[in-house]
Parts: structure tokens; sequence; C-alpha cells
């Protein structure tokens, strides 16, 4: 027995009137993304003139940046904050 694979998920759009199309199970849906904005576009009729290349988005993250904690970042944040005020009220008194 043989099974064929299908296209899944965000595709480039094998109509290419957007960036992206969502493909389910090969076929094109009416959910469309352009400049990183969704909507909806009907599927134009007929086959499409090229292929559906897979997208994946969100590379840049695989360096872990994503899974530091957020509180991390405020705390950070009122760190510079405390250290610039410091700066500025020691040059005002100085």
């Amino acid at each position: 027995m043989t099974t064929e694979l299908r296209a899944q998920g965000w595709c480039s759009d094998p109509f290419r009137r957007h960036d992206a199309r969502w493909i389910s199970d090969g076929a094109c849906t009416a959910l469309v993304r352009s400049q990183g904005v969704e909507s909806f576009d009907e599927v134009p009729v007929g086959t499409p003139p090229f292929d559906a290349v897979p997208i994946v988005w969100g590379l840049a993250a695989a360096d872990g940046v994503d899974l530091l904690r957020s509180d991390r970042t405020r705390a950070s944040h009122h760190e510079g904050m405390s250290r610039a005020a410091s700066r500025i009220l020691t040059r005002s008194h100085g």
C-alpha cells in the first residue's frame, strides 16, 4: 500500500496573487497572506500555473531567543532605566 503525501500549511501562492496561500490536503484554500496580513481571497478557477512551495516561518527564533522568560526582559529594561536615571542624577548633582 502506497501513501501519497499532500501539501499542508502555508505555501507560496501557486496563482501568484499573494505571498502565501494555505494549502489543505494538497488543495488551495481561500486563506491567504500578503505582507504579513492574513485575509481571504477565493481560489481562482482552473489549475494553478505554478507549484505551491511550503514556507517555513520563524527560523530566526531557532537560536532560543524566543524561550527567554518575559519578566527577564522587563527586569533588564528596568535595570537599564535605573542606571540611566543614576547617571542623570550624578551629572546634575555632581
